[in-house]
């Protein structure tokens, strides 16, 4: 069970949508694999590598406690992995290969436990999102405002449920 809204961004407007959730309150954006044992911040100037473009939301001063965790090495992607627990968001970057261009979300996960106050910051951030966000016809997905406009000028078309469009 959560909160959540999923979105379409093309990765040069995620720093938009970023700005736009971070003025609910100061925050940052930390992915959550790590090529190594240091958590570090997105440095907000490039998208991260495709398999990395999940991320925590965490407020300011929740960091902190983020950054004592130990993390968990994760066989699979070749990853340490971070968690956020009850107190961070979920968001991602959408993948985008030039041509596809694959759905992402912001979540709070309100399975207990959950921090009262942080539950009130997650509903906010995602009203944010809401605010920023805008619908193309025929899809079930909220978009970046500059994104929409350059599905609409590509004749981006749903491929899979709503999570994803492709051009051409």
């Amino acid at each position: 069970m959560g909160r959540q809204i999923n979105y379409l961004v093309l990765p040069d407007e995620f720093a938009e949508l970023a700005a736009a959730v971070l003025k609910v309150e100061p925050a940052v954006w930390i992915p959550r694999l790590h090529r190594s044992k240091a958590i570090e911040e997105w440095d907000r100037h490039s998208a991260p590598a495709r398999g990395d473009e999940e991320g925590w939301l965490i407020r300011l001063k929740d960091v902190p406690r983020f950054m004592e965790q130990e993390l968990s090495w994760w066989e699979p992607r070749k990853r340490f992995i971070a968690s956020a627990g009850a107190y961070g968001l979920e968001m991602g970057f959408c993948w985008f290969d030039g041509r596809r261009l694959i759905a992402n979300r912001i979540y709070f996960n309100t399975l207990p436990p959950v921090d009262t106050d942080v539950s009130r910051w997650a509903n906010r951030v995602v009203s944010a999102a809401r605010r920023f966000l805008v619908t193309v016809p025929n899809l079930s997905v909220h978009c970046g405002p500059r994104t929409a406009e350059w599905m609409v000028s590509h004749n981006a078309r749903p491929a899979t449920a709503g999570t994803e469009v492709v051009i051409g």
